[in-house]
């Protein structure tokens, strides 16, 4: 569970394109669109997430399934990208968890990195230290990005503990990020 609220927090910082306030207060987002590259230099607000996906969860023999799904309720965090291929962020980000149909309440994630990005055609690969246990930096497909919208998407497929000990968890699904200028 720690590894997809880490996945969740660093989904968090990565995400805008148009956003509408429904009677739920939670946001929609329209993730298609075009994408030119050289838009994603300068500043970015992240602005929407959403994930959702199947958490099996395993202690001692016994399997638990759920399913989760996460959305951002407020964020001061902004993204910064620079011709030289650095990024960094800063801010946090309140983030809502619901398991099948439990709402958890919301969380506080700082989002306070440095590193690498890499951008070709739809794939946008940053360097997020301790995103997964395989030590890969994530790939983001880029779904649309011009200049006032970024939306990223994510597959989930995460598994944490031994298959064979008394712990395992595998976390599987789509996260879907919005960023805004």
């Amino acid at each position: 569970m720690k590894k997809l609220l880490l996945y969740l927090f660093i989904l968090i910082a990565f995400v805008s394109c148009s956003e509408d306030d429904s009677n739920n207060n939670e946001q929609t987002i329209v993730c298609e669109g075009a994408i030119n590259q050289s838009e994603i230099l300068g500043t970015w607000n992240y602005t929407y997430l959403r994930t959702e996906g199947m958490t099996e969860s395993t202690i001692s023999g016994n399997t638990t399934v759920s399913e989760t799904v996460v959305t951002i309720e407020s964020s001061t965090a902004v993204f910064t990208f620079e011709p030289d291929g650095t990024f960094s962020s800063t801010g946090q980000v309140t983030f809502r968890d619901v398991r099948d149909g439990v709402d958890f309440g919301t969380r506080v994630s700082p989002l306070d990195y440095d590193g690498i990005y890499n951008i070709q055609n739809d794939q946008l690969e940053m360097n997020l230290p301790g995103f997964d246990s395989s030590g890969n930096n994530p790939i983001f497909t880029v779904k649309r990005l011009d200049a006032t919208n970024m939306c990223l998407e994510y597959q989930i497929n995460e598994t944490t503990g031994d298959p064979n000990g008394s712990f395992y968890i595998v976390d599987t699904g789509m996260a879907r990020l919005g960023y805004t200028r």
